[in-house]
């Protein structure tokens, strides 16, 4: 009986080592799948940090990539307007009105000497200022809408003129009957119905047009060639009249 309930002691504590073996042994496991578990999480989270973090790197890469291609494009933009806007110019008549520095100045010879053609072929000199009291000079281009635009205003003018007084134009871009302005030219005048003379621009010429840096201009000038007041840039109807007044009055026109 003593060796029987030895035994069974025995028995019983190597059963109860087996247990308690087997606990320790699915604690352990336990423990491990955790820690796996653990690292596979912290790496899911170190990767997914790491894309979020690119992502955005991406995305301010991106917005700095748009404001400096929107700074850019102001620049330029910037640049161009600079570009389009002319110096000390103002807009009148539809062209840019500027005047040189050494504009045409009243009291002084507006041309001088010269000897040119009008667009009939006639030869014309400073002379023809001493054929009236005040002449009423043009200054146009054929390019020049607004130039040619107030044509048919000026005719009406010229045939109001009084007897001491005259008009001239002066094509600022037509040098001999062989450009292929001078036949525009005649084309305009004819549509136009202008009867007064238009005078070839030529060498002869080259100081006055030198001084005139927008078309159309118009001036008054004496029997000596000498200007009257200062010059009209751009087309201008009620400051013609203006001064025609004005010249009525001082030549004692009629």
């Amino acid at each position: 009986m003593r060796n029987s309930k030895g035994s069974c002691k025995k028995i019983g504590h190597r059963i109860l080592q087996a247990a308690m073996c087997l606990v320790l042994i699915l604690c352990l496991s336990s423990c491990g799948s955790s820690k796996d578990s653990s690292k596979e999480t912290q790496a899911e989270t170190a990767e997914e940090t790491s894309a979020d973090a690119g992502r955005e790197e991406s995305a301010d890469a991106e917005k700095e990539t748009a404001v400096d291609a929107g700074q850019e494009e102001s620049a330029d933009a910037e640049k161009e307007t600079a570009v389009e806007q002319p110096e000390s110019s103002e807009e009148e008549g539809g062209q840019v009105k500027q005047v040189s520095d050494q504009a045409i100045a009243a009291g002084k010879p507006l041309i001088g000497t010269f000897e040119t053609l009008d667009l009939d072929g006639n030869t014309v000199t400073e002379d023809i200022f001493s054929k009236a009291d005040v002449t009423f000079v043009n200054v146009w281009g054929t390019f020049c809408p607004p130039c040619i635009a107030e044509m048919p205003d000026l005719e009406q003018i010229h045939q109001e003129l009084p007897d001491n007084m005259q008009m001239i134009g002066i094509l600022c871009d037509v040098e001999s009957m062989d450009v292929p302005q001078y036949q525009e030219a005649l084309e305009i005048v004819k549509e136009t119905g202008v009867t007064y003379p238009s005078l070839i621009g030529n060498g002869s010429m080259t100081g006055l047009l030198q001084s005139v840096y927008a078309v159309p201009t118009s001036f008054f000038v004496d029997s000596n060639g000498c200007m009257i007041g200062a010059p009209v840039v751009g087309a201008n109807l009620d400051a013609y009249k203006i001064l025609l007044e004005e010249l009525e009055v001082e030549y004692g026109m009629d």
